[in-house]
């Protein structure tokens, strides 16, 4: 009896030291389950990020109409298209049926049509340029210190902001009841420049000033 009982007490003494290991052991278990799992579990797929292509438009536009304003409301400009494309490679905006206001900072305003035509910003992000092709005309409007102006030609690149007309290509040039044309042309309304270069052919109108006799 005595040997009965004490392999009891030895029994129950391995039983309570075991239950106390028991947590870390089921723990243990737990953990190489789940490492079994994550190890064995199907990878999930990858799927990389499509670029579009650099000569393709990422996004498209019917009769639309694009306006800036400055900071206090005031409107600078109105592009109007037919159809329009916009390029991410040099944000380019191409246009179909192109019609352009702008009015700048001294309140004098241009307009400017054409078929097509495309806009960027310069580098700076400051300064719009626009480039017209086909049947392009570009009008300086009249200010109390500039008679109207107006260009026409194949292809004209137009700064509105800074006032600049420039053409590589015949272009002919309206100035009140003066006509001009030539093989290239450079208008800088800033500075009051306006150049005409190559085959250069005029008419000019004499100015006539009425006055009043006594």
């Amino acid at each position: 009896m005595p040997q009965q009982h004490k392999a009891k007490r030895s029994l129950r003494y391995r039983l309570d030291k075991l239950s106390i290991y028991s947590p870390m052991l089921a723990m243990g278990l737990l953990a190489l389950g789940s490492y079994w799992l994550v190890r064995n579990a199907p990878q999930p797929e990858v799927f990389e990020a499509v670029a579009l292509p650099q000569d393709e438009p990422d996004y498209q536009m019917r009769d639309f109409v694009v306006r800036n304003y400055t900071p206090d409301g005031q409107l600078t400009l109105e592009l109007f298209g037919q159809q329009g494309r916009h390029y991410p490679n040099d944000d380019t905006l191409q246009v179909d049926a192109l019609r352009l206001r702008a009015v700048t900072e001294a309140g004098d305003i241009v307009t400017a049509t054409a078929d097509t035509g495309t806009s960027t910003h310069t580098r700076d992000q400051q300064q719009l340029h626009v480039r017209l092709q086909g049947n392009a005309v570009v009008v300086q409007h009249a200010s109390a210190s500039s008679p109207r102006m107006e260009f026409r030609g194949e292809e004209l690149q137009l700064w509105p902001d800074a006032q600049r007309v420039r053409s590589t290509q015949p272009v002919l040039l309206l100035r009140g009841q003066d006509r001009l044309s030539g093989e290239r042309l450079d208008y800088d309304r800033k500075q009051r420049i306006t150049e005409l270069q190559g085959r250069v052919r005029g008419v000019l109108q004499p100015e006539t000033t009425a006055r009043a006799r006594p």
